[in-house]
């Protein structure tokens, strides 16, 4: 795998993981609405990352503890993605630095 490439697969992770919090926070700031569609997120893994997309579920399936559980495992998923751009950078610069 190319740098580059671990580049796309921290990145595209990142958004899933965003995703998934966003998500979890409408389901939640919603849970007591009349007739609320919950949302949901579908993730598919590539070869270069992950894709994520939205949609409805049906009425009235409430889960406060899923929606909890997965924003709290989704920001561990943003953190680690973020680290993994973070050294990616860092290794370039080292790279760069050796160069000079």
């Amino acid at each position: 795998m190319s740098l580059s490439g671990g580049y796309t697969i921290s990145a595209s992770g990142a958004a899933a993981a965003s995703l998934h919090q966003f998500v979890a926070a409408q389901n939640l700031a919603n849970v007591m609405t009349p007739n609320y569609r919950r949302l949901g997120v579908s993730q598919t893994a590539f070869a270069d990352g992950v894709s994520a997309s939205m949609s409805r579920e049906s009425i009235g399936s409430e889960d406060i503890v899923t929606d909890v559980t997965e924003m709290m495992g989704s920001v561990y998923a943003l953190k680690a993605n973020l680290l993994a751009l973070k050294v990616g950078d860092e290794v370039v610069g080292t790279a760069l630095d050796l160069r000079a």
